[in-house]
């Protein structure tokens, strides 16, 4: 038997550098508590219990009496308030998700399997008004529920993996004042891969893999009249090398193209995704410290818009 206690906590802050000015700080925090036992040579069962409360604070100063500022229900639901003064707006964010699976096991540990499912639920409130004296102005609801299977075979060269995903959710947005319902939506993500692993060196390592996505979604907004279906196809591929030159130092080059399916949030169906990562790794004693850059180019549904991106980090893991 073996399990495990994750706590996270983030906080961001942000300005925008123009009218209306908004000030943002958001707040998030988790917990999860996770098992697995082996109850037989050839079989593990797990499972996990996650809580997360989220809090997004927003303040917009308008310099213009008729700058136009919008206050969120919640889906992509707005209202426009009065001209000539700030607003403030809070979310309160909180969900709680569980799961768990079963994992098989040949003897010789040639072959592996897992099965496994989740199930949660996410509940928001939205408020105006001063922090000491915000009233309600909408509530959201979201549930989810996943299931996932992979098979692999290790082989003395590497391995070969297959697995599949399929993910569904719901969620809906009421006011405060009213017992009626504003937005409802609700859809399905089925994902389908294959992943090969070739050890090429004793000292490196190669993947490749491939994946297939069929998204379809139904959104309604009864304030607005208005019925969005979508049903849109993806993928994903690339390729990443592991190189181990010493014991305590390896590096890693990923190179990634990707057709993502888009929800109702956007106006395009999908987006194309294209990237590059290089990450290295260094153990120090019982610590590992994971320095990344990543550059990422996206293009929206056959567009000449993009966005272009550079990320860095560092992480440490004990």
């Amino acid at each position: 038997l073996s399990w495990g206690i994750q706590f996270e906590y983030a906080v961001e802050r942000g300005l925008k550098d123009r009218y209306t000015r908004t000030f943002s700080i958001e707040l998030n925090a988790a917990a999860l508590v996770s098992m697995q036992w082996r109850i037989a040579p050839f079989l593990a069962v797990d499972g996990f219990v996650k809580r997360h409360r989220d809090q997004i604070s927003l303040e917009a100063v308008k310099d213009y009496s008729d700058a136009q500022v919008e206050t969120w229900y919640g889906s992509q639901l707005f209202r426009l308030e009065n001209p000539g003064t700030s607003i403030d707006m809070y979310s309160y964010h909180s969900g709680l998700s569980s799961g768990g699976g079963l994992t098989l096991l040949e003897n010789n540990i040639h072959w592996e399997a897992y099965i496994g499912a989740e199930t949660g639920s996410d509940g928001a409130n939205f408020k105006k008004g001063n922090k000491y004296d915000a009233a309600d102005r909408g509530y959201e609801n979201r549930s989810v529920n996943r299931c996932q299977f992979w098979l692999q075979r290790k082989l003395s060269t590497g391995s070969i993996s297959l697995y599949s995903r399929y993910h569904a959710y719901e969620e809906w947005t009421r006011p405060a004042y009213y017992q009626s319902l504003m937005a409802e939506n609700n859809g399905t993500l089925i994902e389908g891969g294959l992943q090969i692993i070739v050890h090429l060196h004793e000292k490196i390592e190669t993947g490749l893999w491939g994946q297939v996505l069929a998204f379809d979604e139904n959104y309604s907004d009864y304030l607005g009249n208005i019925e969005n279906e979508k049903k849109v196809t993806g993928w994903r591929a690339g390729i990443e090398t592991r190189v181990d030159p010493w014991p305590i130092l390896s590096f890693n080059l990923a190179l990634e193209s990707q057709r993502l399916p888009l929800n109702y949030t956007w106006q395009y169906d999908y987006a194309d995704r294209n990237s590059i990562k290089l990450a290295g790794e260094y153990q120090f004693g019982l610590t590992r410290i994971i320095p990344s850059i990543r550059y990422t180019i996206e293009y929206f549904d056959d567009t000449n818009y993009n966005n272009n991106s550079i990320e860095g980090g560092i992480s440490l893991s004990r």
